[in-house]
């Protein structure tokens, strides 16, 4: 099964994209190149979006996300669930608290600092590769966290990455 899991922003869109349980692709491409975007989810069975939460974010979760922002990626995610539809392509939106819960291992009271970073280091891991943008990270751990839902554990996963290496 081909997956493809999208972190989306406002003005780019990150990506990790697996091959039953083998990441084989991740990236971080202009928002605006609607054909790009098409392509990579008709190459797909399935796409996870990553759904929009109205949170807190800074220093002790003091400052709330401004509105400006909530509408830019909501109408990014929204133009997303429209490729996806134009291309009868199944799509799911999932929350940004239920992967980060499974594969972060996160609290709910984690500020967001410190889940970015987490996210880079579990990214690194998974693609072997140093992950520098926490956008890609996220989208990679995303991407994980569906990934060994539909096919096995976490551990077992792990397990059997480090055998090959």
């Amino acid at each position: 099964m081909k997956i493809l899991a999208i972190d989306p922003g406002k003005t780019h869109h990150s990506f990790s994209s697996w091959h039953n349980e083998k990441l084989v692709d991740y990236g971080k491409q202009p928002r605006d190149n609607l054909i790009l975007w098409k392509t990579l989810i008709e190459r797909h069975d399935i796409v996870y979006i990553e759904d929009q939460f109205l949170g807190k974010t800074g220093k002790n979760k003091q400052k709330p996300v401004s509105v400006k922002t909530m509408f830019g990626l909501v109408r990014s995610a929204s133009e997303l669930v429209t490729l996806a539809k134009l291309s009868n392509t199944p799509f799911a939106l999932i929350s940004p608290k239920r992967w980060q819960q499974k594969v972060l291992k996160a609290s709910p009271r984690m500020m967001r600092y410190d889940l970015k970073k987490l996210s880079k280091t579990i990214a690194t891991k998974i693609s072997g590769e140093k992950i520098v943008d926490h956008d890609i990270a996220d989208a990679i751990c995303m991407g994980f966290g569906v990934v060994t839902d539909a096919l096995k554990s976490q551990e077992e996963y792990l397990l059997s990455k480090s055998k090959e290496e």
